[in-house]
């Protein structure tokens, strides 16, 4: 029954993303005083990378629907993540903004999500001792 309805899931899930990521200069400049929201600002850690794929760089501000769609399902498939586990990334990831008050955006959607996507990965995978 739930394989039935993994496609929907997911989706609903991409759409949470989609819905959710900022890419206004606002609020870069509003959580400048948040280190939370600068533990995940995605820029700092490509600075000390010179081997780093350019298509990085270029893409850290691209909060479109395609990049977000394609970032995440390229994720779930090369790290064989369930959609389950995916869905408990965005219980997650809704947890988090309601708790720090810090904000999806283009600077921090990927390694937020990364972040959840693991632990989610984690929690639902481990076994009980």
């Amino acid at each position: 029954r739930f394989s039935a309805l993994q496609q929907r899931l997911l989706c609903a899930a991409i759409h949470f993303f989609h819905r959710h990521i900022r890419s206004d200069n606002n609020v870069p400049q509003r959580m400048k005083d948040n280190p939370i929201f600068a533990l995940f600002e995605e820029p700092q850690y490509h600075k000390n990378k010179p081997d780093l794929h350019p298509i990085f760089h270029q893409s850290v501000q691209d909060a479109s629907p395609l990049h977000i769609c394609s970032f995440i399902l390229s994720i779930l498939h090369q790290g064989i993540f369930s959609v389950s586990a995916f869905i408990i990334s965005v219980i997650y990831l809704s947890r988090f903004k309601e708790t720090t008050h810090v904000s999806l955006h283009a600077l921090t959607w990927r390694p937020l999500f990364l972040t959840a996507l693991l632990v989610a990965d984690k929690m639902w995978e481990d076994k009980p001792v």
